[in-house]
């Protein structure tokens, strides 16, 4: 039997997570104590057929008065680190399965970014101010940087800043002359929120939700990690009926749960007596040579969500468990 259940299995308090919450404060109380130079870019993500040819369009922003600018980030700063980054209860690994209350972290050189960040990167480093804006943004970044103690942040926000008044349900009016005399407002204004979707500190990024994802085409590339976990389970050659188990595969749609395809249980399907084992714990069926026999859909999820460590067995009670995200307990 299993139990459908949405718990991880975390580190000890101290341990990876407070350090990560450590150098997040640390990162912004130096940016709120030194003279940071700060830096506003407008961005477009492209769609998923030109992503690998201009993934995105970037535009530098300027501000009449710089001051504005640097008071604006200032103000987001305090605010990131009081309402955000103070009141983490953990930082986790990317797994995609990361609850929603639970910051995450990813590595700008992780395989499943690293091309698209460095595109992203260099694009922002090229990019240059237009005289007019378009009509629509993917979003927007803030960068700053020290020049006392080389400190850098990105703050991104995945929203459009623009804000076109006459298109909403209401109607906005102003006074132009100070007169007294109101004239409707239908101009074109951006907004800056105080607010972030995740910020890029030391080759981190540390993300309050999934956004980050559409920013950097996860899901394309999830398509091709499905494809090579799928292959190294084939490789392990504990499975009687390949082609079935691949065709069945082919079907599970969750691409995310294949971040973590565990090593170590690719492994231990290699071993006979092992495989005995998982057949009696997830109801699986054995050839006359001890492999793996799926029969349909449901067997092959099985096998899959068990080698990708979203059903573990529970001590006390021997019951399989379905879980969000398992980790190893480090004391």
């Amino acid at each position: 039997m299993i139990l459908l259940m949405m718990f991880t299995l975390v580190t000890k308090e101290g341990e990876g997570q407070n350090m990560s919450r450590e150098i997040l404060i640390k990162a912004f109380n130096t940016v709120l104590q030194e003279n940071i130079g700060w830096n506003l870019y407008f961005f477009k993500i492209s769609s998923a057929k030109k992503c690998d040819e201009v993934p995105y369009s970037v535009e530098k922003i300027r501000f009449r008065n710089e001051k504005y600018l640097v008071d604006y980030s200032n103000s987001l700063c305090r605010y990131l680190l009081d309402y955000k980054i103070q009141l983490i209860e953990e930082i986790k690994e990317y797994s995609g399965d990361n609850p929603n209350k639970i910051c995450c972290k990813i590595s700008t050189k992780d395989a499943l970014i690293s091309n698209k960040y460095e595109m992203l990167y260099n694009y922002i480093g090229s990019a240059t101010t237009s005289n007019t804006f378009k009509s629509k943004y993917s979003g927007y970044i803030l960068v700053g940087d020290s020049s006392e103690s080389n400190a850098n942040i990105m703050i991104v926000k995945m929203v459009n800043p623009i804000i076109k008044l006459e298109d909403k349900k209401r109607s906005v009016f102003y006074d132009p002359y100070s007169e007294s005399e109101l004239e409707p407002f239908t101009d074109v204004i951006y907004k800056l929120q105080y607010d972030a979707d995740f910020i890029v500190i030391d080759n981190m990024i540390y993300s309050f939700n999934y956004k980050f994802e559409d920013l950097f085409y996860i899901q394309k590339t999830l398509k091709k990690v499905k494809e090579e976990s799928v292959k190294k389970i084939i490789k392990t050659d504990a499975l009687s009926n390949q082609e079935a188990f691949e065709r069945y595969a082919k079907a599970y749609r969750s691409l995310r749960t294949f971040i973590t395809l565990d090593k170590d249980k690719l492994e231990l399907i290699k071993k006979e007596k092992s495989r005995e084992k998982l057949a009696t714990d997830l109801n699986l069926q054995l050839d006359k040579k001890g492999k793996i026999v799926v029969c349909d859909y449901d067997e092959t999820s099985r096998l899959i969500r068990y080698l990708c460590k979203k059903i573990i067995k529970e001590y006390e009670t021997k019951d399989m468990l379905s879980v969000s995200n398992a980790e190893k307990l480090k004391f």
